[in-house]
């Protein structure tokens, strides 16, 4: 059974919503009853359209017995059958058709049907309704949020073909489709040598000849095809299947017939990168859970502030991000915020003295207090002393995973926000808060047998997008150009005796080295900012070799990492 609805009728109209459904059932229900095999699909059509009404036709078809001609006419009279030998076999339709054509008529429409015996039939009907306002005017009428995603579908049956190509073409897909698993290994393999691949295929499980469960393994066994991402299409539960597909990494089982609105649900979802989906026989909740906040991001390091806006993007936020303390307070007094992630150390303004001046607004503003959340390479005990006094809520200890990230906002988008006039100053407000600050994360220190810590590019690989390259080459790319200029700087720094510079130099470069696992030149960078931080240069030089030594191996592993992630997509 499938259901077309096209995407130009609008999710919301003003009509009797029981009475539509009493025709639908009637119609649906004769349709399954007198259809033995094969298909019934019930079709929506946008006939007209105004400010103030719109007219729809709603057409259900079936591939079952059909309809001698001469019954044809009488067929929506009271007690009327279309044949004695099939009222026998099937059972009569009694009242129902007259019933179905004098709600259409109350409705202001009409009521037909064509059909062939032995082929099937097509039972239509038209209704005027009201036009409603939109639940949400502001969301687009087309959404295109598909845009740049190149997807195969794979199904033997034309009529589910259709239909799945007319949603994803409308939300922006580009599609590619086939009705066998041969057809789809060859349409896979032509497009594997192109420059634009196919990012997703779409696998009827239910096929004959090669079914979708053998087609998902000769795509997992092909080397030129293993990344493409895979959904399942079934009609039928089937626990065998689903215990042999588990290994092959599918991203979404969807069960027939598909709701349009769980398909854009699962595909939405997937697209913003939730590559662990599961939705079986209808709508259920895909976890995890969006969370939906409105977030500043401040973050000066182009590399970390990247990776922090993927992660709350992929969490469901929207966000806003500044590169300093002085833009944080112009756009936290513009806009509402839960929560402000903060960087602490920053050029211009750093997050301290932001925090500062955001609680010194509010007390005397006397508006909702906004909690914000300090980014902090360090995890000393200080830090909290300094994070509270400063006005701050909470602290993450950089660098951070997604579940960190996850646990943190959870935590502070639950929580409403509190006048800061009643206290007098920030650092007295937090203490009077329900719950004192306490460090979310502790820095561990680990010894590694390498220069980098691979584990962390898992987070960054998460935030690929279908459609779009790997995120890590570009960042790799990114550190390697800054950071040769920052270790330039360090360098003059030594030689000139420039403790200062030393120390806000080797801050930088500490900070955005453990984003990328470069751990060893984040822990040399530590040694040399708590020189420079103590103005004791003497020393510097030995320790800037052996930071020069690690880095140079760091790049060396990014840039081969980089040419090989290249050469992979060409």
């Amino acid at each position: 059974m499938t259901c077309f609805l096209p995407t130009e009728i609008p999710d919301r109209a003003i009509g009797d919503p029981a009475r539509l459904r009493q025709v639908l059932l009637n119609l649906v229900g004769n349709a399954v009853k007198f259809t033995n095999r094969g298909e019934v699909t019930v079709w929506l059509h946008l006939l007209a359209q105004d400010a103030r009404t719109l007219t729809v036709k709603c057409a259900v078809t079936d591939t079952g017995i059909g309809i001698a001609p001469q019954a044809l006419a009488g067929l929506f009279t009271p007690f009327s059958q279309a044949d004695g030998s099939t009222t026998r076999q099937f059972g009569g339709t009694g009242l129902g058709l007259a019933i179905v054509k004098q709600l259409v008529q109350l409705m202001g429409g009409e009521v037909g049907t064509v059909s062939r015996p032995g082929q099937g039939s097509t039972f239509w009907f038209t209704v005027q309704l009201g036009s409603a306002t939109p639940r949400d005017s502001s969301q687009p009428v087309h959404d295109q949020f598909l845009r740049g995603l190149r997807v195969l579908i794979v199904d033997d049956n034309p009529t589910n073909l259709f239909v799945l190509n007319a949603h994803l073409t409308s939300w922006g897909a580009e599609v590619v489709s086939a009705d066998s698993g041969a057809a789809a290994l060859e349409r896979l393999t032509q497009s594997a040598h192109t420059p634009t691949p196919i990012d997703l295929a779409m696998l009827d499980f239910h096929m004959p000849g090669m079914d979708g469960l053998t087609l998902a393994r000769a795509i997992r066994a092909d080397p030129a095809l293993c990344r493409v991402d895979l959904l399942a299409l079934s009609s039928g539960e089937n626990d065998a299947h689903r215990r042999a597909a588990d290994p092959l990494g599918f991203v979404a089982w969807l069960q027939k017939p598909i709701r349009q609105s769980t398909l854009r649900t699962c595909l939405r979802r997937y697209r913003q990168g939730a590559v662990t989906i599961l939705a079986v026989g209808g709508p259920q909740p895909l976890a995890p859970p969006m969370l939906d906040g409105h977030v500043l991001l401040v973050e000066d390091n182009p590399v970390n502030r990247e990776v922090a806006l993927g992660l709350l993007e992929l969490l469901g936020c929207h966000t806003d991000s500044a590169e300093d303390g002085l833009q944080a307070i112009e756009l936290s007094a513009t806009d509402t915020y839960a929560p402000i992630f903060m960087d602490c150390q920053m050029p211009i303004m750093d997050g301290f003295t932001a925090t500062a001046h955001i609680r010194e607004r509010e007390r005397q503003t006397h508006a909702t207090r906004i909690s914000i959340i300090a980014l902090t390479a360090n995890a000393m005990a200080g830090d909290h002393d300094q994070c509270l006094a400063a006005g701050m809520d909470d602290y993450l200890s950089k660098p951070f995973s997604q579940d960190q990230m996850r646990e943190m906002l959870s935590r502070w988008l639950s929580r409403t926000g509190t006048s800061s006039s009643q206290s007098n100053s920030g650092a007295a407000s937090v203490k009077e808060a329900p719950e004192p600050l306490t460090p979310t994360i502790h820095a561990e220190q680990t010894e590694s047998t390498g220069v980098v810590d691979y584990s962390a590019w898992d987070p960054i690989r998460m935030l690929k997008r279908p459609g779009h390259p790997d995120p890590l080459g570009k960042l790799l790319a990114r550190y390697v150009e800054d950071s040769r200029k920052l270790v330039d700087q360090l360098r003059h720094a030594v030689e000139s005796n420039d403790s200062s510079t030393l120390h806000a130099v080797a801050h930088r470069l500490k900070s955005s080295s453990p984003t990328l696992g470069a751990m060893t030149v984040a822990a040399r960078c530590k040694v040399l900012e708590a020189l420079g931080r103590s103005h004791q240069i003497e020393g510097a030089s030995d320790h800037f070799r052996h930071l020069e030594r690690d880095f140079e191996a760091v790049c060396a592993i990014f840039l081969a990492t980089i040419n090989k992630e290249t050469a992979h997509d060409a």
